[in-house]
């Protein structure tokens, strides 16, 4: 009786087959982070701490859609499964390395605070930019594969790719106000 109640319950299940909206939801959210990254860069006093922070989530939340496109599952992964699916691709050691940032940004006192290891930072993301660009064209076939069986599946492709776009163009954005903030601090 207890295996049955704890079956249907929910409680042993860890993942589930994810739907449209799921989906859809996690693309959303990756656009949110970086159009707030955009937002925090282009305040008077710029908050790089959290900048490079949210930048990791949003990142992280397209190669997370990735990996869920591939299993189907909606479920809880730890970031380096997430990021040792992009063997063959440079993001692989880059979300790594992005993660660590985050890492200090927001758990380590002062971290925030060395303007010199900031500006290291932001220029390694500038160096990068065409991560988010790899990750774009991944989640691009990666939607197509996940979509092409659904009802009105053109409707559920097209509405991504239009999201996609939105987030590239946010992220462009985003890179020329740290291009600008760098060249400034570089005079």
């Amino acid at each position: 009786m207890l295996c049955m109640l704890l079956l249907f319950s929910g409680c042993i299940a860890t993942e589930r087959p994810i739907d449209n909206t799921q989906y859809l939801n996690l693309l959303y959210k990756s656009k949110d982070f970086i159009a707030f990254c955009l937002y925090l860069s282009s305040q008077e006093n710029p908050y790089w701490n959290q900048v490079i922070s949210r930048l990791y989530y949003g990142y992280f939340t397209l190669a997370k859609l990735i990996h869920t496109g591939k299993t189907n599952k909606f479920e809880i992964v730890k970031h380096d499964t997430i990021w040792a699916q992009n063997k063959k691709r440079p993001s692989k050691d880059y979300g790594k390395y992005v993660k660590k940032m985050r890492i200090g940004y927001d758990y380590s006192p002062g971290y925030e605070m060395n303007e010199k290891q900031t500006n290291k930072n932001l220029k390694l993301i500038i160096e990068q930019r065409d991560t988010l660009d790899i990750l774009i064209d991944d989640a691009k076939d990666r939607t197509v594969k996940f979509y092409k069986f659904e009802e009105n599946p053109s409707y559920w492709i097209n509405k991504c790719e239009e999201i996609l776009t939105e987030i590239h163009e946010k992220h462009e954005l985003l890179m020329e106000v740290i291009e600008k903030y760098i060249q400034y601090k570089e005079r």
